[in-house]
């Protein structure tokens, strides 16, 4: 059961950092206000099946 919940913690972490990454991305691109708003509203985040990212920043 504790694996299960350490496995959990790793995934949303791995999200949230995913999520923020995007977010500054598309933040600063050179696409209109109004661009970067349907995106950010539309976008669907899946994690892949590479490493988490705070593994690669280590």
């Amino acid at each position: 059961m504790n694996e299960q919940l350490q496995d959990m913690d790793v995934f949303l972490r791995t999200m949230h950092i995913l999520e923020n990454r995007i977010n500054e991305l598309i933040r600063s691109s050179d696409l209109s206000e109004q661009q970067k708003q349907f995106i950010l509203n539309h976008i669907l985040v899946i994690p892949g099946k590479d490493a988490p990212l705070e593994w690669k920043q280590k």
